[in-house]
């Protein structure tokens, strides 16, 4: 699966060649200044930030996104050696923290966990749970019921296919 709009921070080519993969657009910045303009204009669905990136510049950044009630999700891509950063990292409000090279392969699944968080969002599922639709005639609810869940099922299965 693959988000539109993905947003880079960081001069790291793996990692812009690894996000290019789940995306339909690549946006980049190379550093966290006018970071929010960027934000702004380009209204990613996903933001990465490298390595390269100093610890104390990501922290300042999440914090920022949870003061401005920001729910775009962020992904910090570490080093081998950036693990203990991790916890207080998500604590402030990161979405994921991929550990180095060797977790790299792990960016698929959580797109993947990002979409359906989205899915489960959208007001069609909403809606699906509202008051009014357990109202419903029992035939017909069992009827809508059982065509939400052909539907999840397919999506469910059409995600697992590209991952084989």
């Amino acid at each position: 699966m693959t988000l539109d709009k993905i947003l880079v921070v960081g001069k790291e080519a793996q990692i812009h060649q690894l996000a290019h993969k789940h995306t339909k657009q690549l946006f980049a910045a190379d550093d966290t200044n006018n970071i929010w303009d960027l934000i702004d204009s380009v209204e990613p669905h996903l933001i990465l930030l490298d390595k390269n990136i100093h610890y104390n510049e990501i922290c300042s950044f999440l914090e920022g996104a949870s003061k401005n009630n920001v729910e775009i999700p962020v992904v910090i891509i570490g080093g081998e050696d950036s693990h203990e950063h991790a916890e207080k990292l998500i604590k402030l409000g990161a979405y994921d923290f991929i550990k180095g090279k060797n977790d790299h392969n792990r960016l698929g699944k959580v797109i993947d966990r990002i979409i359906h968080a989205k899915d489960n969002n959208n007001p069609d599922n909403q809606a699906f749970f509202s008051e009014s639709f357990f109202l419903q005639e029992p035939q017909e609810f069992c009827l809508k019921l059982q065509r939400h869940f052909a539907d999840f099922i397919q999506k469910d299965r059409a995600a697992a296919c590209e991952f084989e």
